[in-house]
């Protein structure tokens, strides 16, 4: 009798990497962190990052194949996934746009979408309007200048995780907020 469960343990590179693709079906609830989680996220993820930590549990991310479809579907931890996507993003448009580094700004690139075949590494079914507006958004470039506090996208998650991150990288950098 074939596994029904196979529990597998990966980085965020493998799981971001290569051919996984990851889709949030229309049952799971919409994008819904707000500043506390995110908080959380990055005080777990940099303080492992900066304790030099070789590992680092993310917590359990539950897929299941979706018939002959790429994506896989996302059944437990879609929020998280989510918010690393926008992480990526944030990345990109912060640091990568300004610093001109192919290669380092390739390989982040390659996290939120396959540099070959354009295939995104994340979508939302859970509404129609939140593919769009996390696509729009957050996928194809944030626009940071339109919006530049969390007073300006208070009812929007997407941007809120994103400006959120920007507070949180910017000082490491060395940049002005």
């Amino acid at each position: 009798m074939a596994d029904i469960f196979t529990p597998q343990s990966r980085t965020i590179q493998e799981l971001f990497d290569g051919g996984s693709y990851f889709q949030v079906p229309s049952y799971q609830r919409p994008y819904s962190w707000d500043n506390e989680q995110v908080d959380d996220l990055w005080e777990d993820i940099y303080t492992a990052f900066d304790n030099d930590e070789e590992e680092y549990f993310i917590g359990s991310i539950i897929l299941t194949k979706n018939g002959d479809n790429k994506y896989l579907d996302v059944v437990d931890g879609q929020q998280r996934l989510t918010t690393l996507m926008i992480l990526f993003c944030v990345l990109r448009d912060l640091y990568y746009s300004k610093h001109r580094d192919i290669t380092k700004k390739n390989r982040i690139e390659g996290r939120i979408k396959n540099l070959e075949n354009g295939y995104e590494r994340l979508k939302l079914r859970t509404q129609t309007q939140n593919q769009n507006q996390f696509e729009q958004e957050i996928l194809n470039g944030i626009n940071f200048e339109k919006f530049q506090s969390q007073k300006d996208v208070k009812d929007n998650k997407f941007l809120n995780t994103a400006l959120k991150f920007r507070e949180k990288i910017s000082p490491l950098l060395g940049d002005e907020e």
